[in-house]
């Protein structure tokens, strides 16, 4: 069987729908929460596929979901951030006077990450975006969250660009020098 974009979305939006279909979705991974709409068009934007609105007192959490059958790259944060602009401009035109922080999420979940691209870097320097990637086996779907832990393994940055011995540190401390 292909498993399709179309397939997940609608796993996610159908166990979306009821309080139990909630609970199983965070059973297997992905917590959704407030109202949950499906494929928005944002006109030139494009069409985001899963959007989650909650709102309290002070502020109003949006995520944006994105999601892919296969890799998870750099294309698609920059497709998600391009639906959050869409959603930010229509808030802000819409309600100039509101009173209450946005707090964008942008989830992203496919079936892999792209290790051998610049997307690891952006994704460790955000904390707007959070990754999941997906299994679809015997047992049903799970979505497992991504750690921001990526780095390059052969990596003297440390030692080359600041070659700040213990003893220059002891000395700025003692002198109360700023580092940086």
């Amino acid at each position: 069987m292909d498993f399709l974009e179309k397939d997940l979305e609608d796993i996610i939006w159908e166990c979306s729908q009821t309080d139990n279909g909630r609970k199983l979705l965070c059973e297997r991974g992905l917590a959704i929460n407030g109202k949950l709409y499906r494929q928005l068009e944002l006109g030139d934007y494009g069409r985001l596929d899963l959007l989650s609105i909650s709102i309290n007192r002070s502020n109003i959490f949006i995520n944006v979901y994105e999601l892919k059958k296969g890799v998870i790259d750099t294309s698609v944060m920059l497709q998600a951030a391009r639906y959050g602009s869409a959603i930010r401009e229509y808030i802000d035109k819409k309600y100039p006077s509101l009173n209450r922080e946005i707090i964008f999420e942008f989830i992203l979940i496919g079936k892999y990450i792209d290790l051998h691209s610049d997307f690891v870097f952006l994704y460790n320097m955000s904390d707007a975006f959070t990754v999941y990637h997906y299994t679809y086996q015997i047992d049903g779907i799970r979505f497992v969250r991504e750690d921001k832990c990526y780095q390059i393994t052969n990596n003297n940055l440390l030692d080359t660009i600041i070659p700040v011995s213990r003893a220059d540190i002891l000395e700025m401390k003692n002198k109360k020098v700023n580092l940086f």
